[in-house]
């Protein structure tokens, strides 16, 4: 520090012509240390102290999915050792009369276990093949009855010995894999909303679809109630139609999706016509862009204009029964 306020005062107090700026910078460039100090202190710096090692983990992860059950099994023989112990504190603390409260699982909780698992296999292949704005449903039954399980349950209630479960988790992804995988999932799901739509619409029954120059529409039995309490006291609320319309919705907003009318599609999922606090006043009328609905107590006329109303036929027409 004393040597560069001498460098300094010896800089400022002699003649010349450096510029102060560049002064400046000289004094900066001695401030920084050299090379030789920088290893010295690099030396004497203590050494980082190593990283912690990770936990030693309490049970290996199977190559097959149906492994799982030996993991269960592991898990239950930990677990009613610990048990045995907690319960030799039970009788410490409260006397050998003392009536345990203490339990452990028991080979008989793997059927709901396996039953869990087989649900949350087919729930993730619902949400990883489901088309965008669209929703699949696949059937558990099916599925089972796909692989050739679907009486499992059946034969573990007559075996119940070992805690080993005639179930097949990797049978099971590997059809989900291979059914709805690729293009399967969102086929199977356009097929699904078509129907949804064809029946709402009646599309099976002759409906009677009015065409003007300016939209495709027709009307749709809704029924609805009126308020004779609170704030909104003399509107119309939904009567039990609540699902049907969350149902429909998501049809349409998945055809329309597919249609790559997006701006629609978007907008019909996020309406509040099927909120259950939801109320109108007849002749209510609510707009999207290509399609305008007119609500009544008993129906609700449906008006497409023309280019929403083709994408709509041209989906039905590829996917519809």
């Amino acid at each position: 520090m004393h040597s560069q306020q001498a460098l300094a005062r010896g800089l400022k107090s002699r003649p010349s012509r450096v510029n102060p700026d560049e002064i400046d910078e000289l004094l900066a460039l001695g401030s920084k240390p050299t090379r030789q100090a920088q290893a010295v202190e690099a030396a004497e710096a203590p050494a980082p102290s190593p990283a912690p090692a990770a936990p030693a983990p309490a049970f290996e992860v199977p190559v097959k999915l149906s492994g799982f059950f030996d993991l269960y099994a592991q898990y239950e023989r930990k677990v009613a050792e610990l048990a045995d112990e907690l319960r030799h504190a039970e009788r410490q603390l409260f006397g050998d009369d003392w009536r345990s409260v203490i339990s452990t699982p028991k080979t008989d909780y793997l059927s709901a276990i396996a039953q869990g698992l087989i649900d949350s296999l087919v729930a993730q292949a619902e949400t990883r093949y489901a088309p965008a704005a669209g929703s699949l449903k696949i059937e558990r039954y099916d599925v089972l009855g796909a692989t050739g399980q679907q009486r499992w349950q059946e034969e573990h209630a007559r075996r119940d010995t070992d805690g080993q479960l005639p179930v097949d988790l990797d049978k099971i992804r590997a059809h989900l894999d291979k059914t709805y995988g690729g293009d399967g999932g969102a086929t199977a799901a356009h097929q699904q909303q078509a129907k949804v739509l064809i029946d709402f619409f009646g599309f099976n029954r002759d409906t009677q679809m009015v065409a003007t120059s300016r939209y495709v529409g027709c009307s749709v039995r809704v029924y609805s109630s009126k308020k004779d309490y609170g704030p909104d006291k003399g509107k119309f609320e939904l009567y039990n139609s609540h699902e049907r319309l969350r149902n429909l919705f998501k049809a349409l907003a998945c055809a329309f999706a597919w249609a790559e009318q997006h701006e629609l599609s978007w907008a019909l999922q996020r309406t509040e016509l099927t909120h259950y606090n939801f109320t109108f006043k007849s002749r209510h009328r609510e707009s999207f862009p290509g399609l305008e609905i007119i609500l009544y107590s008993e129906k609700w006329d449906w008006q497409f204009n023309h280019d929403a109303a083709n994408s709509l036929k041209l989906f039905l027409g590829q996917y519809g029964a």
